[in-house]
């Protein structure tokens, strides 16, 4: 009597669901996913845990960019244009209805060059990935498809597990981010059991050599308060500047042309760094 009904509270258990600010970790799947940052391709900037249920766009904003953040600093504001490409599919965020089509000019490359994405030379995937493509309604325009990333779930793709960089992200126009796919595991009752939780990031800002606090590059002493691009007073392109040094070499508070001056970002909160005095020096 007893062992039936265990047998039967298992099976209740096993039937109920799981509630919707919550995983269902008995049919979840988890995803571990790097970025690497765009300026410097072999360092990793981000990695996450995703949930397979999860639409791409959950990864995309939650990605950090020095670019983006620098952008913001200085009062501009992008048009939310961003596609991920995997497996000969552009993933589109059309979000905004400003958002260019970031894809359109290398779909129209491929085409007029009569060029084949490398996932025709790939072996297997290529009907499965084609299959979950048509499912998240993906378009064909000739050898390439295109979706949108917000309609797109990350259970509705077919990705290679590897430790190289194998798919792209772009942002901000040109901006280019490689990603691989580590590891795909089905989800347990040790993992966060929250969604609002995921994505879940791995390395805290400042790790793997994106360094959060840098120093000034004529000092070497205070830390970087402003960032400097085509400066002739500069020691390298760009330079970094503490407030002292900055001033002492551009005693008006501005750069001389054709110099460039952005705020330094941090990349631990992608928050500026300003010190004490520089508000508004060189913008």
């Amino acid at each position: 009597g007893h062992q039936e009904q265990g047998q039967q509270q298992q099976q209740q258990q096993g039937n109920q669901q799981a509630p919707p600010d919550l995983i269902d970790w008995r049919s979840e799947v988890v995803l571990n996913v790097t970025i690497h940052a765009a300026m410097k391709r072999n360092v990793v900037a981000d990695e996450f845990l995703v949930l397979g249920s999860q639409p791409l766009t959950a990864l995309h904003d939650h990605l950090h960019c020095l670019a983006g953040a620098h952008l913001h600093a200085v009062g501009g504001e992008g048009s939310g244009a961003a596609y991920f490409y995997a497996e000969g599919c552009f993933y589109n965020d059309t979000r905004r209805p400003n958002a260019e089509d970031l894809s359109a000019p290398i779909k129209e490359l491929f085409r007029s060059k009569g060029v084949l994405p490398t996932h025709f030379f790939s072996h297997g995937g290529m009907k499965v990935a084609c299959e979950g493509l048509k499912e998240a309604g993906a378009e064909e325009e000739g050898n390439l498809r295109t979706a949108n990333m917000q309609d797109t779930t990350f259970n509705q793709l077919a990705l290679r597990l590897t430790n190289f960089p194998s798919y792209i992200f772009c942002h901000l126009g040109c901006c280019e981010h490689l990603i691989e796919v580590r590891d795909v595991r089905a989800a347990s009752p040790n993992d966060p059991q929250s969604r609002a939780a995921y994505p879940v990031a791995l390395i805290p800002r400042g790790g793997f050599g994106m360094g959060a606090h840098r120093r000034c590059d004529i000092c070497d002493a205070n830390p970087a308060a402003k960032v400097a691009y085509d400066d002739p007073l500069g020691m390298l392109n760009p330079t970094l500047y503490c407030t002292r040094c900055f001033l002492m070499l551009h005693p008006s508070g501005q750069a001389l042309p054709p110099a460039t001056v952005f705020p330094y970002i941090r990349y631990d909160d992608g928050g500026v760094e300003e010190e004490p005095g520089m508000e508004g020096v060189g913008q």
